[in-house]
Parts: C-alpha cells; structure tokens; sequence
C-alpha cells in the first residue's frame, strides 16, 4: 500500500508545471514593463477585451494571469502569463511571458489538445495583433527549456 502512496505522490510531483503551454516570448525588460504595454493595448483596443458571455472563462484563476480575446474568426480567448511570481519579477530586469492556452467558447484548450497547425495559427495572431503593438522587441524561446508558469 504505502508503495502506491510513494508512486501516486511521484505523479503528482512530477507533473507540477507541465499543464501545457503554446509558445514562450523572452523580453529584455522587467515583467511590469511588458505587462504594463499587455494592459495598455488591452483596454485601449477595447476589441481585446473579455466579453461579458465570456467573462466566466476567467474564473478559476488563481495565478496572474491576462487574456487577449479575439473577435473575429475564429473567436476565442487566449491565456498568457508571465513565468515566476513576484520575488522573480521584483529582482529581475528579464522577462518571459507565456501563451498558457485558446478558449473557443466551450474549452480551454493547451498545447497537448491542439494540432501543431492550430498552434502555428494561434502563435502567430498573438505576435501579429498583440506583440507587434509592444514597443520592446522579444525572442521566441525553446518551449522546452521552461515549464514554471
């Protein structure tokens, strides 16, 4: 029995940060800097912004987290969020930031539920709409190499 107990708890311990995510995007400037330029494009651009049928799909949510809802064709949310927590964000001049997910009305979705065509889509709309409205430039990282989100 206690063998059980030691395998169940390796799951779990093993799969601590692994929910999945599409792509990562390193900045050279602090998490406020870039979320501050996330925010301000967001309520700008009113189009950005949650949906009043949709504002559920945020519910849950207990870590920092944005969405970037998308109007047109397809409509869905995406989840982004920033790797680390505050003691990361505070003592660091680096950055990177994560899109966790695609919402399409009825499931949230990650990167183990969607082809590598619908990733390619949902990666490039974000970088498109989103990040190219950021003034500071960013690098697309190994999605392996990170897994703390």
């Amino acid at each position: 029995m206690k063998y059980y107990f030691y395998f169940f708890l390796l799951l779990i311990l093993s799969s601590c940060g692994t929910t999945g995510h599409l792509q990562f995007y390193n900045f050279n400037v602090s998490k406020y800097t870039v979320d501050k330029e996330l925010m301000n494009i967001i309520s700008k651009n009113s189009i950005y912004a949650l949906p009043p049928k949709w504002i559920t799909a945020d519910s849950g949510d207990y870590f920092e987290t944005r969405y970037v809802y998308f109007s047109n064709n397809p409509e869905e949310i995406y989840r982004i969020r920033f790797v680390g927590d505050s003691n990361d964000w505070n003592n660091s001049s680096v950055c990177t930031l994560g899109i966790i997910g695609e919402f399409d009305g009825n499931t949230w979705r990650n990167e183990s539920a969607l082809s590598n065509k619908e990733v390619e889509r949902i990666t490039k709309r974000f970088e498109e709409e989103i990040l190219s409205k950021i003034k500071y430039s960013y690098v697309k990282s190994d999605n392996s190499t990170i897994t703390d989100y």
